[in-house]
């Protein structure tokens, strides 16, 4: 009898230990899960792509700048951390519908959201088209983005991304106002983000390249005591230009430079921090900037940069 007490006695002990020492695994496991980190987004950043027109027997013949592409969207699908692209126009050197069809099916490939802004290039260089049928391009093509010539877009709490049209070489009053009216209804804690194609402070000094309005929209986001930061292209430049309460970002062309941004934007309670990674083509074949004329120098490529609030 004392050794079946015995027995049963030790069943129990050993039955306890090892219940302990799952819920242990299991508290450790809980621990090591991955928490989102709320306060903090990473976009990847393409731009200025300018694929040229070629067709060959009614299909679009794949050209360096659409394999570019393709590596571009493979660099981005294999960076986990990325949450979204923005793409700031110009993906085709000049207005065909048919192209701009083509190559917004090719961002689908993107294993995250896109968004987009037209450029001159999509409907305003050498010739004009009518910006409508774009827009219905990138409905059909994309119809979790939202619909517009310029909208907004809330990814997770804390951000407000804007995208303005640049594809008129400017920024007219009817979207200064709308840029205004968004302001205002924003909480002062939430970070704007604004996207477009021409940038509002030029990189570099090109006279044929400024866009109309610049100046306005400048003064009126310094009239906010807040920070801001936009994306943009247009100048083919790489540059990075903390203004006051604006941080410009004008990134490089795909086509030109061969490379693209990555950045990661946090919004603390005091302070906004951005963190710039560069990304060049895996496709060393096709590298036409030896001399990276359009790279821009390293603090422009690879930096942090603190804002305050």
């Amino acid at each position: 009898m004392r050794i079946k007490r015995f027995i049963v006695f030790l069943f129990l002990i050993l039955s306890t230990v090892f219940a302990a020492a799952g819920c242990t695994e299991l508290r450790n496991n809980i621990s090591a899960a991955p928490i989102e980190k709320q306060n903090e987004i990473t976009v990847a950043h393409l731009s200025d792509i300018h694929i040229p027109s070629i067709f060959v027997e009614d299909t679009v013949e794949q050209t360096d700048q659409e394999k570019l592409l393709y590596d571009a969207i493979e660099q981005i699908n294999n960076d986990k951390n990325v949450d979204f692209t923005l793409i700031t126009g110009d993906i085709v050197d000049r207005p065909n519908t048919e192209l701009f069809l083509h190559i917004t099916q090719i961002f689908n490939e993107l294993k995250k959201p896109w968004y987009y802004a037209l450029g001159n290039h999509d409907r305003n260089w050498p010739f004009s088209i009518d910006r409508e049928p774009l827009l219905q391009i990138l409905h059909r093509v994309n119809p979790k983005m939202p619909q517009g010539r310029y909208y907004e877009f809330v990814p997770k709490q804390g951000f407000k991304f804007i995208a303005l049209d640049g594809s008129d070489y400017g920024i007219d009053e009817e979207e200064i106002e709308y840029l205004r009216n968004k302001i205002d209804e924003t909480p002062q804690e939430d970070l704007i983000v604004i996207f477009l194609h021409t940038p509002v402070l030029p990189p570099v000094d090109f006279i044929d390249h400024h866009a109309e309005n610049e100046e306005v929209v400048v003064e009126l986001l310094k009239s906010y005591k807040r920070p801001f930061v936009i994306f943009a292209g247009h100048y083919h430049a790489t540059k990075l230009t903390l203004d006051d309460n604006i941080m410009h970002i004008s990134s490089p062309s795909l086509r030109y430079a061969q490379e693209f941004r990555i950045v990661n934007i946090k919004n603390e309670k005091d302070k906004i921090i951005l963190n710039f990674d560069y990304k060049e083509t895996n496709l060393t074949d096709l590298i036409t900037d030896p001399k990276k004329r359009y790279a821009g120098e390293e603090e422009d490529k690879f930096a942090t940069v603190e804002m305050a609030k």
